[in-house]
């Protein structure tokens, strides 16, 4: 019969060895945990865009508007990079001015909305027309549309 102190040892050794077992099991958790968690945000990081897809992104969304015809009145450019609002009308305070008697000071509005632009006229005496239809709700702009406001048409890029 093995004495208590040979048993004891056993007991000992595997008690050490299964304590060495949790710490490996314990171990590679963590480390999967680690490991899940850094794929998950790599793949967080993929849907996301990058700075090169945001910039592609804002060109993309960059229009504007070119004049076609001016007949009479001075513009003070041929084409107008459209910001997030911008405004049109007579009066001095509007993005783009349009110096003709048939247009109202705040004559019509054009807003992008959700990578979309939209035309607003603001209740404009003489109105404002939309590819040679009144404008009498918000529309919304596609490439070539053509926008006239007093004796000015402006076609829409994008």
């Amino acid at each position: 019969m093995p004495s208590k102190i040979m048993v004891l040892n056993y007991i000992g050794i595997a008690l050490q060895y299964a304590v060495l077992a949790l710490l490996y099991y314990f171990l590679f958790k963590v480390l999967r945990a680690v490991y899940s968690d850094l794929r998950a945000e790599r793949s967080e990081v993929r849907l996301r865009p990058s700075a090169a897809d945001e910039s592609a992104a804002a060109e993309s969304d960059a229009a504007r508007l070119v004049v076609v015809d001016a007949g009479s009145v001075a513009m003070a450019r041929p084409a107008y990079e459209l910001a997030e609002t911008v405004s049109i009308g007579r009066g001095e305070g509007n993005d783009i001015v349009v110096a003709d008697n048939f247009v109202s000071h705040e004559h019509a509005l054009i807003t992008r909305y959700k990578h979309a632009f939209w035309l607003t006229d603001l209740n404009s005496t003489n109105g404002t027309l939309h590819n040679n239809r009144r404008v009498a709700d918000e529309v919304l702009l596609k490439n070539g549309d053509l926008i006239a406001v007093g004796a000015v048409t402006f076609r829409f890029e994008r």
